[in-house]
C-alpha cells in the first residue's frame, strides 16, 4: 500500500535528507521499534506528509513532510530528528528494500577513516539530532561574502524552491517557513556569530517574500493564513534578533549589519494592503540591531531629506514621521520623539505598544512610567485590550518605583473605566480596608464584586466585610418581597460564617434580635428566617 503512495524518488529524497541530519545513534533506535513492530497506522496524506504512531514510554504521533523535511515533528517534544520519526521512516523505507541494511551501509560510510565532506576535508563526527555531516553547495557564499552575496544567493535559492513547490498546495504559514529553510540551510558550517547574522538576513528577506506573495496570490488563501504566517515570521526574527551579540557584530561584521536596513525602508511603514506588521519589524531591526549611533543619525538625516519632498501624501508622510520619531527614541530623546509624531495626522495609541513592551521587557521601568503617564492622560481614545495591557504594565512599574500611591491616585480618575484595574491593584497591594470603602461609597452590591477579590479580603480580616454584607441585607429587605427575603436570608448565612471566623457569634446573634424586632411587621421576611432556621 505505501508503495503505491510514495514514489521512489521521494523515498530516495527524504533518504538523502535523513542522511545529512541524522545521528546513527538516533537512526540504530529508530530501527530497532521499527523492527520489534512499534510503528502502525502510517499513511501517505495528499499534502505529502507521512503520518504514523510510534509506540514509546506513550504513543507518539508523527508527521514527516516529503517536501519540507524540516517541518517534521513529533509529539515526543523532541526539536531535532527523533528516533520515532526514524522509526516511521525505515517503516515506509521496508515497502522497497530493507532499512537494516540501509543503516549498515551508513554506517560504514561514517565509520570509514576516508569519509570526507567536500573537497579534501575530513567529514565532521555527527553529535547530535540536525548536525549536518555533508558541507554545502559549491555555489553558496562563504561566510565572509558580502551582504549583497548572501542576498544574491537567497533570491537564487528561493526562486529554485519556488520552482520545486507550487503555492497552490501549501498554506502560507508552511510554504514560507519550508523557504526560509531552504535559504539559510547552507549556514549551519558557519561561525556563529556570521550564522545568527544570517539568519536575520534570511527572516527578512522571507518577510518581504510573503509581501510581494501576498500581493500576488492573496487571492488563494485566506487573509487569516498570511497574517499567521506573517506572525510566525516575526516570531523567529524576535528570536534570532535576540540571539546576536550586538558589539561583537558591530565590531567583526559592520557592513553586513547595517545592511539589514535594505530590507525595512521606512516607506514600507505606509503599506496598507499587508500581512506584514512593518510597523513593528521596523521598529524591531532598528532598536535591537541598529542602534549604532552613527546608523541611527544617518537614517535620520534621510528621513530628513525624504519629509522635504511637498509631493509625500498623508499615508506616506505619516510613515516617516513615526520611524523619525522612533530614531529619536533610539537616542533616548522621548520628548523630541513626540515632538515629531504631534506633526502626524494622528497617532494612534496602538503604535506606542511597541515602546511599553519593549521598555518592560528590559526592564527600564522609570522611562515605561513617564510614557504611560503620557499615554493614560486620555483614556477614551484607547481601546479596552490595550487600555488594560497598559493599566497591567502601570501597575507593575508602579510597585518597582514604590509609586503606588500615584497610581492609585491616577486609576481612581479614571472609574468607571477603570474600576477592574482599580480594585485588582488594591487587592494585589493588599489595601483591603480602602477596597471595602470604594466599594461602599460607590455603593455596588456585594454579589456584584468579583468573588476572588471578595474571598481574598474575607480571608483577611472577615470583619472587613461586614459592612458589605449589612448594606445588602438592608437593599432587599427594602424591596418587600418574596424573592429578596429569600436572598437577604441566603446573605445573612454567609454573614453569620463571618461573624463566627471573627471569633464575634455573639455579636451576630444581637444583630439578629434586633433585625427580628425591627422588621417584626414583615410576616414573609419572618417566614423565610424560619425556614432558613435564623429565628
Amino acid at each position: 500500500m505505501l508503495k503505491s503512495q510514495i514514489s521512489r524518488a521521494e523515498l530516495d529524497r527524504l533518504t538523502a535528507d535523513i542522511e545529512k541530519h541524522a545521528n546513527l545513534t538516533i537512526l540504530e533506535q529508530g530501527l530497532e521499534y521499527q523492527q520489534k513492530g512499534f510503528v502502525y497506522n502510517t499513511e501517505v496524506l495528499p499534502n505529502r506528509v507521512i503520518v504514523s504512531k510510534v509506540q514509546g514510554e506513550r504513543v507518539y504521533d508523527i508527521k514527516i513532510d516529503l517536501d519540507f523535511f524540516g517541518l517534521s515533528e513529533c509529539t515526543c517534544g523532541n526539536e531535532t530528528f527523533c528516533a520515532h520519526m526514524a522509526a516511521t521512516f525505515f517503516y515506509v523505507y521496508a515497502a522497497y528494500a530493507p532499512p537494516d541494511a540501509l543503516v549498515r551501509r551508513w554506517k560504514r560510510a561514517r565509520q570509514s577513516p576516508n569519509a570526507t565532506s567536500g573537497v579534501g576535508e575530513t567529514q565532521p563526527r555527527v553529535t547530535a539530532g540536525l548536525q549536518p555531516p555533508k558541507p554545502p553547495s559549491p555555489d553558496a557564499p562563504e561566510q565572509s561574502a558580502s551582504a549583497e552575496q548572501w542576498h544574491a544567493f537567497m533570491a537564487a535559492a528561493y526562486d529554485a524552491y519556488a520552482a520545486r513547490h507550487g503555492w497552490y498546495r501549501y498554506d502560507p504559514g508552511q510554504y514560507f517557513e519550508g523557504a526560509l529553510e531552504s535559504i539559510g540551510s547552507h549556514t549551519r558550517w558557519w561561525g556563529a556569530a556570521a550564522r545568527k547574522l544570517h539568519a536575520v538576513h534570511a527572516v527578512l528577506f522571507t518577510l518581504r517574500k510573503l509581501h510581494d506573495g501576498y500581493g500576488a496570490q492573496r487571492h488563494i488563501r485566506e487573509d487569516s493564513e498570511w497574517k499567521s504566517a506573517a506572525g510566525r515570521l516575526a516570531k523567529k526574527l524576535d528570536e534570532a534578533a535576540a540571539a546576536i551579540n550586538i558589539s561583537e557584530t558591530i565590531a567583526s561584521m559592520p557592513d553586513r549589519l547595517e545592511a539589514l536596513a535594505s530590507f525595512v525602508p521606512a516607506e514600507l511603514l505606509a503599506a496598507g494592503q499587508s500581512p506584514v506588521d512593518w510597523r513593528y519589524v521596523y521598529r524591531r531591526v532598528w532598536t535591537s540591531l541598529l542602534g549604532h549611533p552613527p546608523w541611527v543619525e544617518r537614517e535620520a538625516e534621510r528621513l530628513d531629506r525624504k519629509l522635504a519632498d511637498t509631493g509625500l501624501t498623508g499615508t506616506e508622510r505619516d510613515a516617516l514621521l513615526l520611524a523619525r520619531g522612533h530614531m529619536e527614541t533610539i537616542s533616548g530623546a522621548d520628548d523630541r520623539a513626540w515632538s515629531v509624531w504631534n506633526g502626524m495626522s494622528a497617532f494612534h495609541p496602538v503604535d506606542a505598544q511597541f515602546y511599553v513592551d519593549e521598555f518592560a521587557r528590559t526592564g527600564r521601568w522609570e522611562r515605561l512610567w513617564r510614557w504611560l503617564m503620557r499615554l493614560l492622560a486620555w483614556p477614551e481614545r484607547i481601546s479596552k485590550p490595550l487600555f488594560q495591557e497598559w493599566c497591567k504594565r502601570g501597575g507593575e512599574a508602579a510597585v518597582r518605583l514604590n509609586h503606588e500611591e500615584e497610581w492609585i491616585r491616577l486609576l481612581a480618575s479614571m472609574l468607571p473605566r477603570s474600576y477592574c484595574e482599580y480594585t485588582d491593584f488594591l487587592i494585589r497591594t493588599k489595601r483591603y480596608r480602602q477596597w471595602i470603602d470604594f466599594h461602599l461609597a460607590a455603593e455596588i452590591d456585594v454579589t456584584g464584586m468579583y468573588a476572588a477579590d471578595l474571598r481574598a479580603v474575607e480571608a483577611h480580616d472577615p470583619t472587613l466585610a461586614f459592612p458589605l454584607y449589612h448594606h445588602a441585607v438592608e437593599r432587599r429587605i427594602a424591596q418587600k418581597n418574596r424573592t429578596a427575603y429569600k436572598e437577604s436570608v441566603r446573605l445573612l448565612k454567609k454573614l453569620g460564617e463571618l461573624y463566627r471566623q471573627a471569633g464575634r457569634a455573639d455579636r451576630f446573634a444581637d444583630y439578629m434580635d434586633r433585625l427580628r424586632q425591627r422588621y417584626a411587621r414583615l410576616h414573609a421576611f419572618q417566614e423565610e428566617l424560619r425556614k432558613g432556621k435564623l429565628v
